[in-house]
């Protein structure tokens, strides 16, 4: 809000912008305490600007189809930055089903994308398919 015809507009926290009275009481109040005076001049609204929250509901997990194929589809060596070259199984995501859970070094792969999963890393997998992976230092 502002004094009409001022350069700079000062922000009032309102609560409740029905009642033109109560805004202009709000206003004056506002510019006393920072600028030390009020006039009788006309005030004028720049901006709004009003928040909304709404609750979120709950997020439903989309079960997965059962893969049944958890183990390594082929095992191949792999250089991880401790200099070493690691022989590292692979594995088809769309075998792993809830629950399947696994060491690293790992490879996962599916259609979409590659997981490299270090040494000493675990990767665990929810009811919706999602990779769960903890890295420890």
């Amino acid at each position: 809000m502002r004094y009409a015809g001022q350069s700079y507009a000062v922000e009032v926290p309102l609560t409740d912008t029905s009642d033109p009275e109560t805004l202009g009481h709000a206003f004056l109040a506002r510019h006393k305490g920072l600028y030390g005076y009020t006039t009788d001049e006309v005030w004028e609204i720049e901006a709004l600007r009003i928040g909304v929250g709404l609750k979120k509901p709950p997020v439903a997990l989309i079960p997965m189809p059962g893969g049944g194929r958890a183990g390594p589809t082929s095992e191949a060596p792999c250089l991880f930055p401790e200099g070493d070259w690691v022989m590292t199984p692979r594995y088809d995501r769309t075998g792993l089903d809830e629950g399947t859970r696994i060491c690293g070094p790992a490879i996962i792969e599916d259609t979409w994308s590659t997981v490299v999963l270090p040494p000493g890393a675990t990767l665990n997998v929810n009811a919706s398919g999602d990779l769960l992976i903890e890295v420890r230092s």
